[in-house]
């Protein structure tokens, strides 16, 4: 049976928008619209917030379940310029407490807070009923990987120490209409405007 564990990767340093994760949205951080989309998931057994500062602070009015979430902090040498995201999840996958239980990991961005919930929940139960162990979200426009759902077995990222495998599956682009596809990756300040906008609803 697996046991899925996402992973989101908290960093202060942005060299294209500087503290992007910490920019709210309706009044909470980037970070934490991917958190509370984590927690919520009945597939998801865990969520691990991997940051590179001492404490995530939580918004008042806002809540996360604790027995839920784990909070670590990645040591200095995955802090540096050119530190891959790969780098950072094999550190985190090996530090996480109960390691010897997952056996999937699912990495979301914390810069992709419009990644829709019933699409996420729809891969997850698809993925343990499929002899899949490598699984990354496209865009159907471009066919390129839209930085919204990454899974993989855990044996599988310790072997190849890579997201992307010759084992990866994808979403097939035939069955994605604009009607139920919306991404945004923020790198830059007109994606944080556009997907607040989105998000508070300013739509037409």
């Amino acid at each position: 049976m697996k046991e899925i564990v996402a992973f989101i990767l908290i960093k202060t340093h942005s060299r294209r928008l500087p503290n992007k994760n910490f920019m709210e949205i309706d009044g909470k951080p980037l970070w934490l619209h991917t958190a509370q989309m984590a927690v919520a998931s009945p597939e998801i057994k865990h969520t691990v917030l991997v940051t590179d500062k001492h404490t995530v602070l939580i918004p008042p009015n806002y809540s996360l379940d604790t027995d839920k979430v784990t909070v670590i902090q990645r040591p200095k040498r995955l802090m540096e310029n050119g530190t891959t995201s790969e780098a950072v999840l094999l550190w985190a996958v090996r530090e996480y407490e109960w390691n010897n239980t997952l056996t999937d990991i699912l990495l979301l961005q914390a810069s992709c807070p419009t990644i829709d919930n019933a699409r996420l929940n729809d891969v997850l139960l698809w993925y343990p009923r499929c002899d899949v162990e490598n699984f990354v979200s496209i865009n159907p426009y471009t066919c390129e990987g839209d930085g919204q759902i990454y899974l993989i077995s855990k044996d599988l990222l310790f072997e190849k120490e890579s997201l992307l495998t010759e084992k990866l599956f994808v979403n097939d682009p035939a069955k994605m209409t604009m009607n139920n596809y919306v991404n945004i990756d923020i790198d830059y300040l007109s994606d944080y405007m556009i997907a607040k906008a989105i998000l508070e609803g300013r739509t037409i």
